[in-house]
């Protein structure tokens, strides 16, 4: 799946798989634990009733019998109650359970908040590098739409989201080109008709000198016929420059539009 390839998503599903293989190994732990620490206050607490029953004269065999046994008795029933001890009893009258008790308490929650610290830790890293990573693809889009493509999109990596910026990319610099292609049209037409405009001038200035010379000598009719063909000639010359700004303005509007066509070529035997 394309989701894997995300450096960043990989990452923290390893720390998911990591988490959870810590999270099986602690649970372990604490089952041998407990055991553990379950058999050591039984051990306590019949080491204690031995001592007891030692110290006010009662044999050994009785004593190991009584230790040994594993069947319940109705007297023995109704002397645990009449001790206060059965299974609704309150900790302080079971000192050794108490003490499992507390400790077992401050265990659970010690391993439970230490559990949840790692996983909180490993989730704020993972959303803070998202973050990250999410801030400067929008300051780098930012300088996109203010035509600065000094900056690009990080791409060093796989996954939908560098695909996404990928595209991204390619359509900053697709739009780059197209502005440079504009730019480079309006300069090419600014100079044209820069071009153009100056050599209207050369004519112009000759259509008002030949106009003088004319209207200076009206009756001479070989100097009106040579200045009215050089009239008529700068008037053409007018006109081509004219039809030539006129094309080019058509282009840049795209008013034109060029066919495309096939052409064979054949080489000569």
């Amino acid at each position: 799946m394309s989701i894997f390839r995300d450096k960043q998503i990989k990452h923290f599903l390893i720390f998911v798989a990591i988490y959870n293989i810590l999270l099986v190994g602690i649970a372990s732990w604490f089952y041998q634990n407990q055991i553990a620490e379950t058999k050591y206050m039984f051990v306590e607490h019949d080491t204690a009733i031995i001592s007891s029953l030692l110290e006010q004269g009662v044999s050994n065999e009785v004593i190991a019998t009584a230790i040994f046994n594993t069947e319940v008795s109705t007297n023995g029933t109704e002397l645990l109650k009449f001790l206060g001890i059965g299974e609704n009893s309150i900790g302080n009258s079971l000192p050794y359970f108490s003490q499992f008790y507390h400790y077992l308490l401050i265990k659970i929650y010690f391993i439970g908040i230490v559990l949840i610290f790692v996983l909180l830790l490993g989730i704020f890293v993972f959303l803070w590098s998202r973050n990250q990573l999410f801030q400067q693809a929008g300051k780098v889009i930012n300088n996109y739409i203010q035509d600065d493509y000094s900056c690009h999109l990080p791409q060093n990596s796989e996954g939908e989201i560098f695909r996404v910026f990928a595209s991204v990319e390619q359509l900053a610099t697709m739009l780059q080109s197209q502005k440079e292609t504009e730019h480079r049209t309006k300069e090419f037409l600014k100079n044209t008709i820069s071009d153009i405009s100056h050599q209207l001038k050369t004519p112009l200035a000759a259509l008002a000198m030949y106009q003088e010379i004319i209207e200076a000598e009206p009756d001479n009719v070989d100097t009106v016929k040579e200045f009215s063909a050089k009239i008529g000639a700068a008037l053409k010359r007018m006109e081509q420059l004219i039809l030539s700004l006129l094309k080019i303005t058509r282009l840049d509007t795209g008013n034109i539009v060029f066919e495309k066509t096939l052409l064979s070529c054949k080489r000569g035997g």
